[in-house]
Order: structure tokens, then C-alpha cells, then sequence
């Protein structure tokens, strides 16, 4: 099934904010469909991304009016819900250690230093993850019919 033209101009802004990889995700979970549950007859909400040598899960396509909603589906378990559980981590951390602010961070190469400090927000911060979900909120109800 085609692509929705708002879906399509959420991918190109991911994209050109360097959210490529979701942008790719995106597209290729609503041009594949919702799985489909055949011993119950339901849709799952979960992507299914399987090995070649698994038994691939049945889908069915997304209707165009629930392609937005799928696709901000999405993005909120990708980038709002890790961002959240990640300041609430480092919330309890703080709380464990007695100490005023514990940043955890993921360190991506073998020197121990982190490479995207500048970046983050503040410990235990989550006003950016709400942020991103009020504007997800807000794109799917200034969704036309």
C-alpha cells in the first residue's frame, strides 16, 4: 500500500534531522503492514522484524487514515518512551547513590569517553521526551480527515 503524503513529510523531516534510520523504520513497518494475529484474528500493535530463517508473521496493510497514527506510534516507542525511562533511571540513581545528579551514559567507543555530551539534557530531565510526545499529540489531532 502507498505511503501517506503526511507520513511522507514526517520521513523527509526525519530525515533531514538525521533520524534517517527511523525515518527507514517508519516506512518500512507501514508499507509492510500491522502483523496479524491469525489464531486470534487481531492486530498486534508490535513490529515484527524477524530473522530470514523465522516464520514470517502475516500482515495486513494500514489504511491511509492510520498511517500517521502508526507512524507516531513509532516514534514515541523509539525516541519518546527510551528517553523517558532513561531520565527515570538516572532519577533512581540519584536517589540510590545519595547524590544530587547521576547521569548515565552510553559510552560508544573503547577510550571511556563519551562522545555526545554536549547533547544531553540534565540528568533526570524529562521535558524533552514530553515535549516530542505533546507535538506528536498535536500532529495527530491537526490531522485532516
Amino acid at each position: 500500500m502507498a505511503v501517506t503524503p503526511e507520513v511522507m513529510e514526517l520521513v523527509q523531516i526525519l530525515d533531514s534531522e538525521n533520524f534517517g534510520e527511523i525515518a527507514g523504520e517508519i516506512l518500512q513497518e507501514v508499507n509492510a503492514g500491522r502483523v496479524f494475529d491469525s489464531d486470534t484474528g487481531s492486530l498486534s500493535s508490535q513490529s515484527a522484524t524477524t530473522g530470514s530463517d523465522e516464520i514470517q508473521p502475516k500482515r495486513q496493510p494500514i489504511e491511509p487514515s492510520d498511517q500517521l497514527s502508526e507512524a507516531i506510534r513509532i516514534l514515541r516507542l523509539r525516541l519518546v518512551e527510551p528517553a523517558r525511562h532513561l531520565a527515570e533511571a538516572e532519577r533512581i540513581a540519584s536517589k540510590i547513590t545519595k547524590h544530587d545528579l547521576v547521569r548515565i551514559e552510553f559510552v560508544e567507543d573503547t577510550s571511556g569517553e563519551s562522545t555526545r555530551e554536549k547533547d544531553r539534557a540534565a540528568p533526570g530531565d524529562q521535558e524533552l521526551p514530553d515535549r516530542l510526545d505533546d507535538l506528536l499529540s498535536q500532529l495527530l489531532v491537526n490531522q485532516g480527515p
